[in-house]
């Protein structure tokens, strides 16, 4: 199978930042993503760029009245309150809620209309798998809420999972495959997992492979993929946003992603790059134009090597068909 250039991005308005609701600058970035993606979008037709985005459930609510009949169902027990949607919305009982920053049906029925982008789950209210409170039977249920909602809203369904702040936990496999997922999104190998190095340089060599290959390509072969049962479509490279305070940075921010899914093109291998839309909400010009120049590196890998964009449902139909 020739290269894969996979893309996944994170759609979850203000739902995955619950905690951060008084930070004006995320509120912003927030509001921004109902500019952002269609700018996304137009990129990805421009270049035919498949790609897959995980939903929050929530964000296929149209209103306020909507999401109440629906609440008492995500009263999920989180040690930390402040990740508890329920105690969130409740918050707003005598002030008015700002749905713009909380829903976004119009924006994925745009997503769904374009052609090669593949809806995943994000969970249906940014669900916590490793939180102390919650269990097995409250991650079902969020399955299934998210599922319905799909369902009944846009018709379709999904078999692909992004675990939201990459909050893995193997025990809720059998959870996912019961209720008909096949793959996820988990993180790439730590190659300092098992260094004897202080946690300080740790970080700091982390830090420093974000710019330059530091730490060895982050593009991996097919077979590093399979698991037990679930597929494992890994993250190879996070998009951070633009920083206007690091102008130099962003140079060899670019020129490490360019060099890696070059890599990834000339020796067969899968490149997984992916961010979330509301990374874009500042400095929205500067950060789409890093994007189209990644994406026109990839054209031109396509007409050199036959690299592939491929969303994760279409990686996991080649994985089944060569296997």
């Amino acid at each position: 199978m020739s290269g894969s250039f996979v893309i996944s991005l994170d759609f979850e308005l203000m739902w995955g930042m619950i905690e951060k609701i008084n930070n004006s600058s995320i509120k912003e970035k927030v509001k921004n993503v109902h500019i952002v993606i269609p700018k996304i979008l137009n990129l990805f037709r421009t270049y035919d760029i498949h790609a897959t985005w995980g939903l929050v459930g929530l964000i296929l609510f149209e209103n306020k009245k909507e999401l109440d009949n629906t609440i008492n169902d995500i009263n999920f027990n989180y040690k930390n309150s402040q990740l508890n949607v329920y105690n969130y919305v409740n918050s707003y009982k005598d002030k008015p809620f700002p749905e713009n920053l909380h829903f976004g049906l119009n924006l994925v029925k745009k997503i769904v209309s374009t052609k090669n982008q593949e809806i995943a789950s994000h969970s249906f209210s940014h669900f916590y798998s490793n939180e102390e409170g919650q269990n097995d039977k409250d991650f079902d249920k969020d399955l299934k809420l998210f599922n319905a909602i799909l369902k009944s809203k846009l018709n379709i369904e999904t078999n692909t999972y992004i675990h939201p702040r990459f909050q893995y936990n193997k025990d809720y496999d059998e959870v996912l495959l019961d209720n008909g997922y096949k793959a996820y999104r988990g993180l790439r190998d730590d190659k300092l997992k098992d260094s004897k190095l202080s946690e300080m340089i740790k970080r700091k060599m982390k830090y420093f492979d974000r710019y330059i290959n530091l730490l060895g390509h982050r593009s991996y072969d097919i077979n590093n993929i399979h698991e037990e049962k679930l597929l494992n479509v890994k993250e190879s490279y996070y998009l951070r946003p633009y920083n206007k305070k690091k102008k130099l940075l962003e140079f060899f921010k670019l020129r490490r992603v360019k060099n890696e899914m070059t890599y990834a093109a000339k020796n067969e291998k899968i490149f997984h790059l992916w961010w979330h839309p509301h990374d874009f909400g500042l400095n929205i010009d500067e950060n789409i134009s890093i994007l189209e120049k990644i994406l026109k590196h990839y054209k031109y890998l396509q007409y050199k090597y036959d690299y592939r964009s491929r969303n994760m449902i279409e990686l996991l139909s080649e994985i089944n068909t060569e296997h």
